[in-house]
């Protein structure tokens, strides 16, 4: 590049590793544009890159209408699932404020839909949606919908004809989010016709662009990349060649104006993996972002209460799936929502990394537990879940807030390192359904029953107790399956011990009449105190 300044466009820009990449590589570079619609996002983009409180104190601000009406305009915030615009009056003006600095921060195009050109730059990057490449977004795969209710895969090669329905003639009012792609294929039409070409086109996505179900039509754009003038090289890169502890298979493709491609491209040599996933971890992380005593135990609560005592957990030892050992943090697959089944490999294991299992009847990926060290997967839209670890406390990075979906998710400090990965929302895919707890000594609680008769319970170390020994009315018997060397839990109690309320005529269950399930599957505070003591001392 010599010392010549690097001009970049970033469609589908999300929080910018397409600069942070040009940044790390020292290479002089000016950002023409961004292009991300959704605002946590753009938000996050310009909060890494500028200092926007300084920018809001000096910003001559419009209306609050006419930024509203600016933002909407080049649909900054719109919600494409419930299909209504998410920057409204209702708003807080200083969030107003925050989203508008960033858009104009960031120089944000917004909806690229919405964008009726490119201006010149060396490279455009357009790592569009993978949301509907992947199992866990049903494989719909780059398709045009048209409001007729007729939808189709997108033939890259007729671009004249790729936004018109073929089943009524109308232009193409939508598509799937990866099929966003022929947005992109729009807009470089415009560029030739204006002679601004970059001499660059950069692609990230995932492994299963060129796979076999989507193939056909990578080859077809390829194809139609060499007809308006570029060649094209592509190949699987994975992270963990290249310096990073995390096993992330992409597919990159580089396309090069033919008018300045000497023909000499190669994708760099792998270089040996000198960093561990602890070695990038903070090592201390401060108490503001441990969550209160009461939520563990509303948590914990939660947690219980979802077990299905007639199905039991579904707890398999995974690590007997994996092949060997590795230092590198494992980027989960879209199958996983499934499980691992008998897929070989499809996770990886540090050997401080114990895969304990599921805990959920499903079997799905989102609900492994892991021990302390955590794995750094990629997350996947599965069912809006990833996993948590707390040893003892659960320790949140980010916000609760569950405006967006990136706020919910709980890790520790010494915890797993996601992948963020967009969603059919337009919004960052995190973990607000539910959150997945581990504690230092793992430890599972299920009322006494069918659980402790299954083949896979059976040589593991159990403790019975009974919730009246630590000052709940109800006998409930309980089982507590635990590694711990020494619990010392208090010896349960007999039916007929004056320490608990009798159970109404006919109940097994022990739960003295409560039909709740918050209620009847709440744990008494001193049990959970008791667990959280002796976890502590060790």
């Amino acid at each position: 590049m010599e010392n010549k300044t690097f001009s970049m466009i970033e469609l589908f820009s999300g929080i910018g590793a397409q600069e942070r990449a040009l940044r790390q590589l020292k290479i002089p570079y000016k950002i023409i544009n961004t292009c991300d619609c959704d605002k946590d996002a753009v938000l996050s983009y310009a909060a890494m890159r500028f200092d926007i409180d300084s920018a809001m104190k000096t910003y001559q601000f419009s209306t609050q209408d006419k930024m509203i009406e600016e933002l909407q305009n080049k649909g900054f915030g719109y919600d494409f699932m419930k299909g209504k615009h998410t920057i409204t009056s209702r708003t807080p003006i200083n969030k107003l404020k925050q989203y508008y600095i960033a858009d104009k921060l960031s120089n944000n195009l917004g909806d690229i839909s919405k964008v009726d050109r490119l201006p010149y730059a060396d490279m455009v990057t357009y790592s569009f949606p993978c949301t509907d490449l992947s199992v866990a977004g049903k494989g719909e795969g780059m398709v045009n919908k048209c409001s007729c209710g007729y939808s189709w895969p997108i033939d890259f090669s007729n671009d004249s004809e790729s936004l018109i329905c073929p089943n009524c003639g109308a232009k193409v009012q939508s598509s799937t989010r990866s099929g966003l792609l022929g947005q992109v294929q729009r807009l470089l039409v415009v560029s030739k016709k204006e002679n601004t070409l970059p001499k660059y086109l950069l692609l990230e996505n995932v492994k299963n662009l060129v796979g076999k179900k989507f193939k056909p039509q990578f080859d077809a754009w390829i194809r139609w990349l060499d007809s308006i003038g570029y060649n094209t090289y592509y190949q699987v890169l994975n992270s963990k060649h290249f310096g990073i502890p995390q096993n992330r298979e992409r597919i990159f493709a580089l396309s090069i104006r033919k008018d300045v491609d000497n023909g000499k491209f190669k994708f760099p040599e792998q270089i040996p993996l000198t960093t561990r996933l602890k070695d990038i971890l903070e090592k201390t992380v401060d108490e503001k972002y441990y969550l209160s005593g009461d939520k563990v135990e509303s948590i914990l609560a939660n947690f219980i209460a979802r077990q299905n005592e007639a199905s039991g957990i579904n707890l398999k030892d995974q690590a007997t799936t994996f092949d060997g050992l590795t230092d590198v943090a494992h980027t989960l697959m879209a199958r996983d929502y499934k499980g691992f089944g008998n897929q070989s490999m499809t996770g990886v294991i540090e050997p401080s990394i114990e895969v304990l299992g599921h805990y959920m009847p499903s079997g799905h990926e989102a609900s492994r537990v892991v021990d302390a060290d955590g794995i750094a997967p990629t997350v996947k839209e599965n069912h809006g879940t990833v996993t948590a670890i707390v040893e003892p406390k659960i320790i949140k990075v980010g916000q609760l807030d569950s405006s967006f979906d990136q706020s919910g998710r709980v890790y520790s400090a010494e915890g797993i390192a996601p992948t963020v990965m967009s969603n059919s929302h337009g919004t960052i895919s995190g973990g607000y359904t539910s959150l997945k707890i581990l504690v230092n000594e793992p430890f599972i609680v299920a009322s006494r029953g069918g659980m402790r008769k299954m083949t896979w319970m059976q040589g593991l170390p159990r403790y019975t107790v009974t919730y009246c020994q630590y000052g709940d009315t109800r006998m409930k018997p309980t089982d507590i399956w635990t590694n711990h060397p020494d619990p010392k839990f208090k010896p349960p109690c007999h039916n007929g011990d004056p320490c608990h309320e009798p159970a109404p005529r006919g109940s097994k269950t022990g739960t003295q009449g409560l039909k709740g399930s918050i209620d009847r599957s709440r744990i008494p505070d001193k049990l959970c105190e008791h667990i959280v003591e002796i976890c502590e001392k060790g």
